[in-house]
């Protein structure tokens, strides 16, 4: 719904956070951002595609909208690299 958001933040990713920010094609999802689309807000799900649907081969991280999907699950590391990109993003729109 927001493929040059997508695209600058991937390039972004591959400078600041390219270990986070893998360059490959995953499946549609279904997620709590498509309201926003469907009222014509561009959205970006940023995700890792082993949580979805809670099918992760770890069974540790099946997590994924479930009562245990809270901050104790969310890496520093992950965290810390999603909001260094984002933070890239939202400085250059200025």
């Amino acid at each position: 719904a927001a493929p040059d958001i997508v695209s600058r933040i991937w390039q972004l990713g591959s400078q600041h956070a390219s270990q986070y920010f893998v360059n490959e094609v995953g499946g549609a999802i279904t997620d709590d951002h498509v309201p926003l689309i469907n009222a014509g807000i561009p959205a970006v799900d940023i995700i890792d595609m082993e949580l979805v649907g809670n099918s992760s081969t770890n069974p540790r991280r099946r997590y994924w909208h479930t009562q245990y999907d809270t901050m104790s699950n969310i890496g520093e590391n992950t965290l810390n690299a999603v909001g260094t990109v984002l933070l890239h993003l939202l400085y250059e729109q200025q």
